[in-house]
């Protein structure tokens, strides 16, 4: 009995010295911590304000009105153009994605190379439905932009209002990393949740069609330039074919749909990896740079 009670505790031992170990190592090397929400009931929820999240070894930064990205200056300086990126965790582009990659920078320094000043906000959350973005929009306005550019994948059509529980995001990120980490293990291959989101109802689709109508008017009502870029969701998805109540709103939109179609330009058939996002910010930039006369220079 004597061995069996020191075998055990030399096992409790060693599983303790190796989480302490396992723990350090993912601090060391910058992976495992997740990013921090806050809910809100009227856009459903957004990042928590200034905190810099590292979960592939690099760092995210969150900035203190809860988008990612750097600070705003409290007023637009006057000989910038800003331009305003809305969308869902394709224009967020996840935690895996480090800022410089985002199709939201690779626009503005595109556009920048040519002698533009410009800044790019990144309106977007992890997610996030048309229905959610809308609301956020609505509430607190569209930042004094110069132009707006919606992204919206096929997979958008269908999706519902998002709470956090829809993709089981959190408040408060776990004390330790390694429940991070264990935690997304068991998310990816125990309780797997589909990268598009669930398929909403009817009223869903109706809903949807309704954000970016409305969306399209404010724009329209400010005489803001909107540039709507269409993607894929691959393989194609099942709202595909109620495409068309999206696509009847937008004059002239940036469609990338049969362009991204190539799995090489995802990570996971929704969400665009770096060759992705350096696709689409080179087609925003040559929009942009076409189609808005008195952009700054």
């Amino acid at each position: 009995m004597k061995k069996w009670r020191l075998h055990i505790l030399a096992t409790l031992v060693s599983l303790c010295i190796f989480f302490v170990l396992f723990e350090l190592g993912l601090r060391i090397l910058h992976i495992g911590q997740v990013v921090e929400y806050v809910t809100d009931a009227r856009w459903g929820y957004l990042m928590k304000p200034s905190q810099d999240v590292s979960t592939y070894g690099h760092s995210v930064h969150i900035n203190s009105v809860g988008l990612r990205g750097p600070e705003l200056a409290e007023e637009k300086p006057a000989n910038r153009m800003r331009i305003l990126f809305v969308g869902d965790s394709v224009t967020f582009g996840g935690t895996r994605i480090r800022e410089d990659e985002l199709f939201v920078r690779q626009t503005e320094q595109r556009l920048a190379a040519k002698g533009h000043l410009v800044e790019a906000v990144n309106v977007a959350a992890p997610g996030w439905s048309p229905q959610n973005w809308i609301e956020y929009i609505t509430n607190r306005g569209l930042d004094d932009a110069d132009v707006v550019v919606l992204t919206l994948p096929e997979c958008d059509l269908g999706r519902p209002f998002s709470t956090l529980n829809t993709f089981g995001f959190t408040e408060s990120a776990p004390l330790f990393r390694v429940q991070s980490v264990f935690g997304y293990l068991i998310n990816a291959y125990v309780h797997p949740v589909a990268a598009d989101g669930p398929i909403g109802t009817e009223t869903d689709f109706s809903k949807n069609v309704a954000a970016v109508s409305r969306l399209l008017e404010l724009a329209r009502n400010r005489s803001i330039p909107m540039i709507v870029v269409f993607t894929p969701s691959v393989p194609s998805s099942a709202h595909a074919p109620l495409w068309p109540r999206f696509s009847v709103l937008v004059d002239n939109p940036v469609d990338l749909r049969e362009q991204l179609r190539d799995k090489k330009y995802f990570m996971d058939g929704v969400h665009l990896n770096p060759t992705g996002h350096a696709y689409v910010g080179d087609a925003i930039a040559s929009e942009i740079d076409s189609r808005v006369s008195g952009i700054s220079k």
